[in-house]
């Protein structure tokens, strides 16, 4: 019985992330490994004598905000030490790269970003001093909520004007006289991964914005949720109070690593990119801690309001963290909920 139960959680946690993942090429596999814990230094020749250059890579790395996280604390490290920083996702893919990119755009990091220097990788790797990012770089959540780093952002960080046009659309026909309350509402794997706050539950959620609408007079609700469930759910119930984006959800976590759309890696993450700035731009957000809501508090100035659904962390313990939801968030609420009627 209990072999069974580690057994189903075992295959649960396998169906997260990303399975296939891009090869490194030989050259750059072996530099990945040279600076696995420390940052790594090459000459590729005899060019730029004067400049270092810092490359930040992150190889398979992992979601969109902690990628962007490891690279705000490299640029950091390259602002201080005067470093000229160059973000390579070309050579070192990420689990948003693909074959064959959206516009052809070998180096991923472009598909979102404009490159953090004037220097272009051809150039780079023609230069006689070529320093790497280490792998193992010790960050967390925390990196979204230093003003310090916001700076970095803003000295460092311009977002693609097509994700930027995509969301002043957006925001001018949903947001313009309106008030808007917005929700982060995660699902799938955030109710099992370990060390990984816990996210309310639908009837939280209800109550929360049915007390908004009375007390607060919200008249728009910006929602941003991956659980299909979730979504359907709310927009029934709310109806044109809703507004999202018509974006990919699903109430299977193996859906987000194998669905065959097309560009399916690019488009997650430009999909989170652009939900993320969309949020900060709601009169108030409530949100359990993530990425995506530190990051949009971050990207707010910090100046957004708040309502913060703190149920604390997850156990670390895999087994653990996979029940500990179910059994002590979601079924006392449901029962408490069912009571109610």
């Amino acid at each position: 019985m209990i072999l069974n139960i580690k057994n189903i959680i075992k295959k649960k946690f396998l169906n997260i992330g990303f399975k296939s993942k891009i090869k490194l090429n030989q050259k750059f596999d072996q530099i990945n490994r040279s600076s696995k814990h420390k940052i790594g230094k090459k000459s590729f020749g005899k060019k730029n004598k004067a400049k270092i250059f810092y490359v930040i890579k992150r190889t398979p790395g992992a979601g969109f905000f902690s990628n962007l996280a490891y690279v705000l604390k490299n640029l950091e490290i390259a602002y201080k030490n005067n470093y000229n920083p160059i973000v390579d996702m070309e050579n070192f893919p990420t689990m948003y790269s693909q074959k064959k990119n959206i516009g052809n755009i070998k180096n991923v990091w472009e598909i979102f970003f404009n490159q953090t220097s004037q220097y272009d990788l051809k150039r780079v790797y023609k230069s006689k001093n070529v320093y790497f990012s280490p792998n193992n770089l010790n960050f967390r959540l925390a990196v979204f909520k230093q003003k310090k780093i916001k700076k970095i952002f803003d000295r460092y960080i311009k977002i693609n004007d097509k994700i930027l046009k995509t969301i002043s659309i957006f925001t001018k026909e949903n947001f313009t006289n309106k008030k808007v309350l917005g929700i982060h509402f995660r699902g799938t794997d955030q109710k099992i991964s370990p060390n990984h706050a816990f996210p309310p539950t639908i009837f939280e959620i209800k109550n929360i914005i049915d007390q908004k609408i009375k007390y607060q007079n919200f008249d728009k609700i910006f929602l941003l949720t991956e659980q299909l469930q979730y979504y359907n759910d709310l927009k029934q119930t709310y109806g044109n109070l809703i507004c999202s984006y018509d974006y990919f959800r699903s109430d299977d976590i193996k859906d987000f690593s194998s669905n065959p759309r097309k560009n399916h890696r690019n488009r997650l993450g430009i999909e989170s990119l652009v939900e993320a700035i969309t949020l900060s731009k709601c009169n108030e957000i409530v949100y359990c801690e993530t990425n995506i809501s530190l990051f949009a508090i971050f990207y707010s100035n910090f100046k957004i309001k708040k309502c913060h659904l703190d149920k604390g962390i997850k156990s670390a313990n895999p087994s653990i963290a996979f029940l500990s939801w179910y059994f002590y968030i979601y079924w006392p609420q449901s029962i408490k909920n069912f009571l109610k009627f």
